[in-house]
């Protein structure tokens, strides 16, 4: 099997764990530290989850999930001998709008710190981080020459909305000249937020549960809806606009409340947990209910400051609902596909498969989907460009192309698969050989190439 050995350095055997400390009446405390670097004579690493700051309502912090991230790669650099005690590491969040700058101390015995779960022996590197934001820019009304622009996307977003009878009642699209300035319930961008808010008030049970399960395959990537809510908010913190915010994240919750009714006994929700196979019980915050809220704040939030957002963070933003609105597959929009040439890759493995083959795919992927690598490849797929058209449309003009055309089961399965498969090969460094066999081996006996392929520099194949 070809290998590409760059590829492959970027892992590393990870023999320490992450533990992290969360203290509910006090989530600034919360802290993180690992286990098992002093098994092989190095100190443990200790972290606040939030660092030093200048006082706020909303104060800065560090998630669990991205506390073992930054420790992961704190640790990985001490075992490589590249973290030196006193020598300042910077690190930039929330699409570049936040940057911490981390310090490593003097490691200490562990009874000095908060790291009970570490060997007593052990001793503690304590790294400390400062906060650096950009100044705050005043609230202000869009610049008037990319009102156009803005029109064109709330038009957009609208002509996507399918009247549902069944719809959510109370809210409304806005106006084709509704204003865009500042002082609005949602800021200078009400328009965009109240047209995504209506056209998720008009989604039907099968578009809401995809895009839960759209929601709880990108928290495999370390991407999802709360990573979105921490950036967007920042966001829109540093240009006035955190009162926009808060409002968008409460139409979030009030979505939700309507979905769901006063006791999720609605039949849309009830409809909703049949198909997840997932009960909601308890408060609107917590559970199924709980997901859809993040995944809804996440959007709308976004939606208040679209206007700064990166690209990697919009379309992170958007993506899992750009999946859902449509029930035929998973396919996102066009802004979400992978690059023609690993398009070109993964249709090249399909183009010549019959009638059995396909039968034997889809069987084989029936089993693979359910696993933790698919639904982290499902997650990537639709929250950057690494998802691909539906099947009948990247196969066209193939036999399983057509099939997938008239079978909406062959179109919906056979979809999912090659969305992953272009998701494996556009994120193909983020992976190592064992994942790569493992998506790849049920597929051996119909797509004999296909491993070979997603190991071969994607360099070459673009040539």
């Amino acid at each position: 099997m070809f290998e590409q050995p760059a590829r492959e350095q970027l892992h590393r055997e990870i023999f320490w764990k992450v533990q992290y400390v969360f203290d509910p009446e006090d989530p600034t405390a919360a802290f993180a530290y690992t286990i098992g670097l002093a098994d092989r004579g190095l100190p443990e690493l200790h972290l606040a989850a939030a660092p030093e700051q200048d006082p706020s309502d909303s104060p800065w912090i560090l998630s669990s999930d991205d506390c073992a991230h930054q420790l992961n790669r704190f640790a990985s650099l001490l075992v490589d001998g590249a973290f030196a005690i006193g020598e300042p590491v910077s690190c930039t969040y929330d699409g570049g709008a936040s940057t911490v700058i981390w310090t490593p101390g003097e490691p200490v015995p562990r009874d000095q710190v908060e790291a009970y779960r570490a060997d007593s022996r052990a001793h503690i590197m304590p790294i400390r981080g400062r906060l650096h934001l950009p100044d705050v820019v005043p609230l202000a009304d869009l610049p008037a020459g990319t009102i156009p622009l803005w029109r064109s996307e709330q038009a957009a977003i609208l002509a996507t909305v399918v009247p549902n009878r069944r719809g959510l009642r109370g809210f409304r699209a806005p106006r084709a000249d509704a204003p865009f300035a500042c002082e609005q319930e949602f800021g200078p961008l009400t328009p965009i937020v109240e047209a995504r808010a209506h056209a998720i008030s008009q989604a039907t049970p099968i578009m809401l549960t995809d895009l839960l399960w759209r929601t709880m395959d990108a928290e495999h990537t370390g991407g999802g809806p709360r990573v979105i809510l921490g950036t967007t908010s920042t966001l829109a913190r540093l240009v006035g606009r955190d009162e926009a915010a808060r409002n968008a994240s409460r139409l979030a919750l009030t979505l939700v409340k309507s979905f769901r009714g006063p006791n999720a006994d609605e039949p849309m929700w009830r409809a909703i947990q049949n198909t997840c196979g997932m009960d909601d019980i308890g408060n609107v915050c917590n559970g199924l209910s709980g997901i859809l809220v993040d995944q809804l704040a996440a959007i709308l939030v976004a939606s208040t400051v679209a206007d700064q957002l990166d690209d990697s963070t919009r379309l992170a933003a958007f993506g899992p609902w750009s999946s859902a609105h449509t029930s035929s597959s998973m396919a996102p929009e066009e802004a979400w596909w992978a690059p023609e040439h690993i398009l070109d890759t993964v249709r090249m493995q399909l183009d010549d498969a019959d009638w059995d083959e396909l039968d034997h795919l889809i069987a084989a992927w029936l089993e693979l989907r359910t696993t933790p690598l698919a639904a982290r490849l499902r997650g990537l797929a639709v929250t950057g460009r690494r998802g691909c058209p539906p099947a009948s449309e990247l196969l066209a003009g193939s036999f399983i192309g057509v099939r997938a055309s008239f079978v909406a089961d062959v179109e919906f399965y056979l979809t999912e698969f090659l969305c992953c498969a272009t998701a494996l090969l556009g994120e193909r460094a983020s992976f190592n050989a064992h994942d790569v066999h493992a998506f790849c081996d049920p597929f051996w006996e119909v797509l004999p190439e296909l491993e070979f392929a997603l190991n071969s520099p994607i360099a070459e194949q673009a040539a």
